[in-house]
């Protein structure tokens, strides 16, 4: 049996740089390793339908055909996952902008509350 487009799953997942920085999991261990513990983050598998644009376009197509309970690492799954790399799209903003301090690997609304705009 091999995981299909419209299929429900539970995954697990921890994201890592290139240069092996965890940026997001779904392991509280991995999380408090890494000092990213977040309050108010649940940190469990999470359901998804697979298909279904409900994670990183890369990762949803990656697990088409897989079996269930399949451990691996994609350690080329930067461009092909998250898009090319637009370099004036980048904005760094320094965190003492922000009301609330936001949790690593968070997605973020504009300072001004505004949706970012999709060029």
């Amino acid at each position: 049996m091999t995981v299909e487009r419209g299929d429900f799953i539970s995954l697990s997942y921890t994201g890592r740089l290139d240069n092996g920085d965890v940026f997001d999991t779904t392991d509280e261990n991995v999380a408090k390793e890494n000092g990213l513990l977040a309050e108010g983050v649940s940190y469990a598998p999470i359901t998804i339908v697979v298909g279904e644009n409900m994670v990183v376009k890369g990762l949803d197509e990656d697990l088409i055909g897989k079996k269930p309970g399949l451990r691996r690492a994609d350690q080329n799954c930067t461009t092909r996952c998250f898009g090319q790399r637009i370099p004036e799209l980048i904005e760094v903003v320094p965190t003492r902008r922000f009301e609330k301090r936001p949790a690593p690997g968070c997605v973020s609304h504009s300072i001004t509350g505004q949706e970012p705009s999709r060029a």
